[in-house]
């Protein structure tokens, strides 16, 4: 995830708590894009999908149009692989335009409490799943299309459903080993997802993401809130478009995209 500045909302506290009792409800699960919020479901085995999507993110001063490519491979059917490749092209406020291949992202996920049915059917109840990510320095933070950091990732997810409503929550830890200037600390991430089925075939997406430093002299923060739908065009084929709004060092801005998963 990427790393950002944020305050704190009050209503967090009640919409969390919400979400958690949906969770502890539901008998079923699985997600899709367009979250971030990892969920605990995995494929079965020799199951390959591949996601593609493009997102604005027009931040204070930079202005990043973000091409991701996913694809993911499971081995068995608790064992999975993904890497994401991002291609990035930046406008700065005071400099000329610049495009380049983003940070890319590797990561394993096992699946450690329940079973994904082998039929693609709706698993029964609660997921529960550990994943270690590693982000790589191969963006160039001069041209604004990577970081310039090493990251470490292991976090944890749970997934339920109940009816139409499927609830997923996640937490980790973030270890960066090559820091840039303006990173003091590693960091904490949570994120808090929902999807309620409207009809057989469209779906509407809520999330609730974060980070926070976990050093005692850093305090920098971010939250990031997404609204979206899923439109499944077949078992395997699923669009979705979203919004987003976080906060970083105080400041408000908006995002937006496109995306879609197919799974063969």
């Amino acid at each position: 995830m990427l790393r950002n500045n944020y305050r704190h909302y009050k209503w967090i506290g009640i919409i969390i708590p919400c979400m958690f009792a949906v969770i502890v409800m539901c008998s079923q699960a699985f997600a899709y894009r367009p979250f971030n919020t990892e969920d605990a479901g995995v494929g079965c085995r020799g199951d390959m999908y591949m996601e593609a999507s493009c997102e604005r993110i027009p931040e204070p001063g930079l202005t990043s149009d973000i091409f991701l490519l996913v694809s993911g491979y499971s081995f068995n059917d608790r064992f999975e692989v993904s890497a994401e490749m991002p291609y990035v092209r930046a406008r700065p406020e005071y400099h000329s335009t610049t495009h380049g291949i983003g940070d890319v992202l590797f990561s394993g996920k096992y699946l450690l409490l329940g079973e994904m049915p082998k039929d693609g059917s709706t698993p029964q109840g609660f997921l529960v799943s550990l994943k270690g990510a590693v982000k790589t320095r191969s963006g160039n933070p001069d041209k604004f299309t990577g970081s310039g950091e090493n990251e470490q990732e292991l976090s944890m997810a749970m997934s339920r459903c109940f009816g139409f409503v499927t609830a997923h929550i996640m937490a980790g830890y973030t270890w960066i080993t090559h820091r840039s200037d303006e990173t003091c600390s590693n960091y904490y991430l949570y994120g808090y997802a929902m999807e309620f089925g409207v009809t057989d075939s469209i779906s509407m997406a809520c999330e609730i993401t974060g980070q926070k430093d976990a050093g005692y002299t850093s305090h920098r923060q971010m939250i990031n809130v997404l609204a979206g739908a899923l439109f499944y065009l077949d078992q395997a084929v699923i669009l979705d478009l979203f919004v987003s709004r976080s906060v970083v060092q105080g400041e408000d801005y908006n995002s937006f995209g496109l995306g879609g998963t197919i799974g063969f």
